[in-house]
């Protein structure tokens, strides 16, 4: 299976369906390939994406297994990112690094409203109080507060300087520990949903793109795991896509 993986992404272009029953190692396979990829990678190396339906179904830990075994951790740091919701990066890292963050950020509205309702759900997990309405206020406020900090990253200069300054100062170095995506462009290999994967991604850095409209990513490798699963997705996106492009017959 590897061998044919192998010979097939050889080429640019092309659609390969591996169509074996559940269970026989078509996971495993991908990943083991990908370790090998990983191995001889740079720069210049064509881009990788994994992909299937539902982030929680990522095989993140066995890839990193693989990867450790392998003797590849510093090449795993540098080139693979895994990508997931705005919201869940936040609710995952942010009271974490909060003794991180410059007085600058922290004195905002938009950063001391987010902080206060993470601790609150942070606080009454395991409480009879209905959380719902602060759950479903996150949304609002991490978006709030990104763009205080994309503000603050437009004040740096252009996304080069962007990049270096978030890479070596340590006044910032907790934004990519808070939004790994910062670094999107220098990654090589990549974990994701399929939603993910048609929606924007925000990097803060530069304007949000779809990785499947951007030049960088044209001949980039492209793994979707649970194809079937994956093919509601597609099909939810295309018809958000159309329904932006909502018209008047009457009128046309």
């Amino acid at each position: 299976m590897q061998e044919i993986i192998n010979e097939y992404i050889g080429n640019e272009n092309g659609l390969l369906l591996i169509d074996i029953p559940t269970g026989m190692g078509k996971t495993n396979d991908v990943l083991e390939v990908m370790v090998d990829k990983l191995a001889e990678i740079n720069e210049n190396s064509r881009p990788i994406f994994f992909i299937t339906n539902l982030t929680k179904n990522l095989p993140i830990k066995e890839f990193y297994e693989k990867v450790v075994n392998r003797g590849l951790s510093k090449e795993f740091d540098k080139y693979v990112l895994v990508l997931e919701a705005m919201t869940t990066m936040v609710r995952k890292r942010l009271l974490d690094l909060e003794d991180q963050i410059p007085e600058e950020i922290t004195q905002d509205k938009a950063y001391q409203d987010l902080l206060s309702h993470l601790k609150f759900l942070k606080n009454n997990e395991e409480s009879s109080i209905d959380t719902s309405v602060f759950n479903d206020q996150i949304g609002n406020l991490e978006y709030n507060f990104r763009k205080l900090l994309m503000t603050k990253l437009d004040e740096l200069g252009d996304v080069k300087t962007k990049l270096e300054t978030l890479e070596n100062d340590s006044k910032w170095q907790w934004v990519d520990k808070l939004y790994p995506s910062v670094f999107t462009s220098k990654r090589k290999i990549f974990f994701l949903s399929m939603d993910k994967f048609f929606l924007a991604n925000p990097t803060l850095v530069e304007p949000n793109y779809q990785f499947i409209n951007k030049k960088e990513w044209e001949k980039a490798i492209i793994f979707i795991d649970e194809f079937d699963a994956t093919k509601e997705s597609i099909i939810n996106q295309l018809i958000k896509n159309s329904e932006k492009n909502a018209g008047n017959l009457i009128q046309l």
